[in-house]
C-alpha cells in the first residue's frame, strides 16, 4: 500500500515539502508506504491538447509527468500540494496537474486523495479551490481535515512553528489512512508479513482466512493460542517499527535545522551505521516556498 504526495513547488526541500513530510510522517506511523515526488526547479511546460498521449504511452513531452504517470500506477491514494504563486497553484504545479491528468487520469480515477499548499500570508483558499478540481473530476474520494489544508510561512523553520497548521497536517495524515480503502490494504499487507514469518518457522501453515478476521477482530479467526500471540506480536512489531522510522525522520530534520548535520547521509553515518548508504550528494538546507 502506497500514497504518492506531490511536492508542486520549486524548491525540493522548503515549506511545501515541510507540510507533505508531516502528513507522510502519520501515514508511515501506521505501516503505510509513501513517497513525495518532486515536479522540480525547472520549467514545465502545459498540455497543448495534442493528443499524442492517446497512444497509451504518456504525454509526449515525457519529463516528471510521466514519472508520476509510472508511479500513479502502483500508488492507492495522492496528496498534491503546492505553494501560493499570486494567489493560485505554482506555474509548474498547474502545467504539470494538467498534463498529467490529461495523459494519465485513468490512473487516479477513484483512489482517494488530498489537497494542501503553503504561503506566507494569503491565496491559499484559491489555491486549494484550484487544487481540488482534479480530484473532482476523476472521482476520486476527497480526504478532509476538520479545517483547510494549509500552512503559513516563509520558510521551513516558520513553517513548523505555525502550529496549527502542522497539527491539520498532521491530522490529515491520520484520516488519509483511516479511508476504507486503504484501511483494507493495511491490514492484507499485515496478514501477508503474519502469514509468510508464521510458515518460514513452522511445518504447520497458518490459516490464512482466520489470520483475516483475526486482524479486522481479535475475537474472530480459528487460530491457536500460540498463533494469536504470534500474529499480535508480528502486528506489534510493524507498528513499532514505523514509528521508529518516523522519530528519525523527525530528529534527523530537527538537526539539521540546527546546523548538527549536513543532511540525512551524516545522520545515518553517525547514528544508524548499520544503514548507510554510500552517496556522493549531499542534501542543501533550502529556505524560501
Amino acid at each position: 500500500m502506497k500514497v504518492l504526495l506531490i511536492n508542486g513547488s520549486p524548491h525540493e526541500k522548503g515549506c511545501t515539502y515541510t507540510a507533505l513530510s508531516l502528513i507522510a510522517g502519520e501515514l508511515k506511523a501506521q505501516g503505510i508506504e509513501t513517497e513525495i515526488l518532486h515536479v522540480g526547479g525547472q520549467p514545465v511546460g502545459g498540455c497543448i491538447g495534442c493528443g499524442g498521449c492517446r497512444s497509451g504511452n504518456g504525454c509526449v513531452f515525457g519529463g516528471v509527468v510521466n514519472e508520476a504517470i509510472e508511479k500513479a500506477k502502483t500508488a492507492d491514494a495522492f496528496v498534491f500540494g503546492s505553494p501560493v504563486h499570486y494567489a493560485s497553484a505554482a506555474g509548474n504545479m498547474a502545467s504539470f496537474m494538467d498534463r498529467l491528468a490529461y495523459a494519465g487520469g485513468k490512473y487516479l480515477a477513484y483512489k482517494p486523495a488530498a489537497v494542501c499548499c503553503s504561503a506566507r500570508r494569503a491565496g491559499t483558499t484559491s489555491t486549494l479551490d484550484q487544487l481540488v478540481k482534479y480530484p473532482q473530476f476523476f472521482h476520486m474520494p476527497l480526504v478532509n481535515g476538520s479545517y483547510w489544508a494549509m500552512v503559513h510561512g516563509s520558510n521551513p523553520e516558520q513553517v513548523l512553528q505555525d502550529a496549527e497548521g502542522c497539527a491539520v497536517m498532521q491530522e490529515l495524515g491520520r484520516i488519509i489512512q483511516e479511508d476504507p480503502n486503504l484501511c483494507a490494504m493495511a491490514t492484507a499487507d499485515k496478514r501477508k508479513y503474519i502469514i509468510s514469518k508464521w510458515n518460514a518457522n513452522h511445518s504447520e501453515p497458518i490459516d490464512e482466512n482466520a489470520v483475516a478476521l483475526f486482524l479486522c477482530d481479535e475475537n474472530h479467526g480459528e487460530l491457536t493460542d500460540e498463533q494469536r500471540i504470534f500474529a499480535r506480536e508480528c502486528r506489534e512489531e510493524i507498528k513499532a517499527c514505523y514509528r521508529n522510522a518516523v522519530f528519525q525522520m523527525f530528529q534527523c530534520g530537527e538537526m539539521m535545522r540546527r546546523h548538527l548535520v549536513s543532511g540525512p547521509e551524516e545522520y545515518c553515518r553517525i547514528f544508524l551505521p548499520q544503514h548507510t548508504v554510500p552517496c556522493s550528494k549531499r542534501l542543501p538546507l533550502c529556505n524560501g516556498l
